[in-house]
């Protein structure tokens, strides 16, 4: 069609052109009197276009006057030559017949111009209305192959929303007819094909089952009205179902689909007037656009698919997430019996900010961190840390406000951000530098809206642990652009190698620090809920931020009693974990064994872990035609039963990483690394 397009694009126009040399002929004065043309017919912009042909013309020069319209026929001759040329040539189906209906009417113009040199003089109003007809035939096929062109496009442009579609939520056709089979419908492959391309009507069941697999609307599926389409490719976002409109004794329909109804929609609609005789529209409710770009993949799209899987029968091996319970870690029996002697005493709320005993504890603890500045006052209690983080990314951000997070991050961080109303900007976290904080990239990306700084040390997902060095850098950073530092430390007592963990709040007496840690790892409790945050360093710049803190934190009456009662319990004593990060421990077994298996797959390379129980595996992406990380997951996830959490899920923008968590024991893992190669061997996207 393109090379039609280029063949056709010079249109002929009417003008004198050059005479070519003609014998002479005697002059023959006409016998019959002169017709006087009755121009009341035309159009004063008709007239308007006379007058300027007649200004062209020199009656002085007969041959000029002979030759009027010899170049505009040629060209037109010529164009229609060329057009019928293309059609010929070229198999256009419906489109080619109105083009070849389209160039016979062109022709017929050129057939009646031979007849004499003053025959255009000679035209009585009849003949102009003759060829008048003529463009208006000619038009009406033009218009036809527009008509026919923009139906095209609408097919188009639902085939492209609905794929689109298809692919956010990661489903091929015959994804499709699985999930049809196993809920018992009835679709083949060919019939997906079918609907998709418009050329047949999908049964009642078959449209309810397709608009619910696809999280849209029946309506829009059906997608009668371009404009549901036009908008959406305009705005460059993911296809949504029309919302529908309450109105009174009238069933609420997409806002833009007013222009008709196809056979499609009509077939439906006939069906189901009777069953929704009398019923009243339905509101649908939407989420709220605050969610729009919240992302929380640690448990998302590629862990939904996982709960269906099991919901079927399959068995998965989860690497997605640090929860130590499945893996065989228990809690210290010290732990829980000191909980079942103080439940009868935990029936109540304790005070917002958490029972003395447990505030006390974590100021003791607090204080073997040197944090400086700290009261018991400054001792909040939370349902894990992650509560928290939520609360204080409230208390603070207002509308645009920035906070940079690092990339990789533990995405809560940029979620609640999000949801607060500010922006998180993320600085890199660099592998080549053993995954430490890129501080030039921070320095770059602080503006005059940059209130905070987080850092996550130990860090998740990367188990890179910072030196006192690259602390204090952060540190000078923060002080001399006078930002709150937010330190996530939920992993600091599972540090391994000999290594050191350093509170950041430490080295910043004269700023304002919020420290956040936890037992749900460190005591393999996470199911309790129990987590903390402690205000430390210069509060006085902070006073109005920490009323909105025991505003939201009274708001919320108080985190888990009972989880609270053991905190003293467990920062007091013998420190269970600590058998598990020394040599002949779990996790230090565990660390060793993955790091070398996974790193021994060509094409896979990662940074060894120093703390927590992560690794942030590369991948070649050139080697296996990696595009989609969130892909690539799913296919793991699905061929071999795996479940793992691709790098995009931590907010790292190259499709070349994924997060392993090294908690099931060695066995488990190498068959786990086992099967991951066996499925880099062959898998290319």
């Amino acid at each position: 069609m393109n090379d039609f397009v280029k063949d056709t694009t010079e249109i002929p126009s009417l003008s004198f052109g050059t005479p070519e040399p003609e014998p002479e002929l005697p002059v023959q004065q006409p016998e019959e009197k002169k017709e006087v043309m009755d121009d009341s017919v035309l159009s004063d912009e008709q007239k308007a276009m006379v007058d300027a042909f007649v200004s062209q013309i020199d009656l002085a020069n007969t041959n000029g006057i002979l030759q009027y319209g010899a170049g505009a026929q040629k060209k037109m001759a010529d164009f229609s030559e060329k057009t019928l040329e293309n059609v010929r040539s070229k198999d256009l189906g419906e489109i080619g017949d109105l083009l070849t209906s389209v160039v016979t009417e062109l022709k017929t113009f050129d057939a009646e111009e031979e007849k004499g040199p003053f025959s255009f003089f000679k035209k009585s109003t009849n003949k102009i209305n003759a060829m008048k007809a003529k463009y208006d035939k000619a038009e009406v096929n033009v218009n036809k192959i527009c008509d026919v062109l923009d139906g095209h496009q609408r097919q188009l442009l639902k085939d492209i929303a609905i794929l689109d579609q298809m692919y956010a939520q990661n489903l091929k056709q015959i994804d499709l007819v699985h999930i049809a089979a196993e809920n018992n419908v009835k679709l083949g492959k060919s019939h997906v094909s079918q609907y998709v391309s418009g050329k047949t009507v999908p049964r009642n069941d078959i449209l309810h089952f397709l608009a619910d697999t696809l999280h849209v609307d029946a309506d829009w599926l059906l997608g009668d009205s371009q404009e549901n389409f036009t908008a959406r490719e305009n705005n460059s976002v993911a296809p949504k179902a029309p919302s529908t409109t309450k109105t009174s004794g009238s069933v609420g329909t997409s806002n833009s689909s007013k222009r008709g109804t196809t056979p499609m929609k009509k077939a439906i609609t006939d069906k189901n007037d009777n069953n929704n005789a009398g019923s009243s529209a339905m509101h649908i409710f939407k989420k709220s656009s605050k969610l729009d770009n919240v992302l929380y993949d640690v448990r998302g799209p590629v862990v939904e698919e996982a709960a269906r899987m099991e919901e079927r029968g399959t068995h998965v091996l989860k690497l997605n997430i640090g929860n130590p319970a499945p893996f065989g870690f228990r809690t210290p029996d010290e732990v829980i019996y000191d909980m079942s002697q103080q439940l009868s005493d935990c029936e109540g709320y304790s005070p917002s900010q958490g029972l003395f005993s447990a505030r006390k504890a974590i100021m003791q603890y607090s204080q073997i961190k040197k944090l400086p500045n700290v009261t018991i006052s400054d001792i909040y209690t939370g349902n894990g840390v992650s509560e928290l983080i939520n609360l204080c990314m409230s208390a603070l951000l207002d509308n645009g406000d920035e906070i940079l997070i690092p990339s990789p991050d533990y995405p809560l961080w940029t979620a609640c951000a999000t949801l607060a109303g500010g922006k998180a900007v993320h600085y890199i976290c660099d592998e080549q530098s053993d995954w430490y904080p890129d501080i030039e990239d921070m320095r770059r990306k602080i503006t005059d809206r940059t209130k905070a700084l987080v850092i996550i040390n130990p860090n998740n997902p990367t188990g890179a642990l910072y030196p006192k060095e690259v602390l204090q850098k952060i540190v000078d950073l923060a002080r001399e652009h006078h930002l709150i530092i937010f330190s996530d430390e939920i992993y600091d007592r599972l540090v391994m190698d000999g290594k050191e963990h350093i509170s950041i709040a430490s080295l910043a007496p004269d700023l304002f620090c919020v420290t956040f840690s936890g037992l749900s790892k460190s005591h393999m409790i996470a199911g309790f809920r129990i987590g903390w945050m402690i205000l430390s360093g210069n509060k006085n710049i902070a006073r109005d931020y920490i009323e909105g803190i025991k505003m939201l934190s009274n708001m919320r009456l108080c985190s888990n009693v009972p989880a609270q009662s053991i905190v003293q319990t467990a920062l007091g004593g013998h420190q269970s974990v600590n058998d598990y990060i020394v040599p002949g421990g779990r996790i230090y077994e565990q660390r060793e064994y993955v790091y070398k298996a996974l790193t021994d797959i060509p094409g896979i390379s990662a940074v060894k872990p120093q703390a927590a129980f992560y690794m942030f595996p590369k991948i070649d992406t050139k080697k296996f035609n990696i595009v989609n990380d969130e892909k690539f997951a799913l296919d793991l996830l699905r061929e071999k039963k795996i479940l793992i959490v691709q790098g995009s899920g931590f907010n790292w923008h190259q499709p070349d990483h994924f997060r392993v968590v090294y908690l099931p024991r060695i066995e488990v893992l190498k068959e786990a690394v086992g099967k991951i190669g066996e499925f880099l061997q062959y898998y290319r996207q």
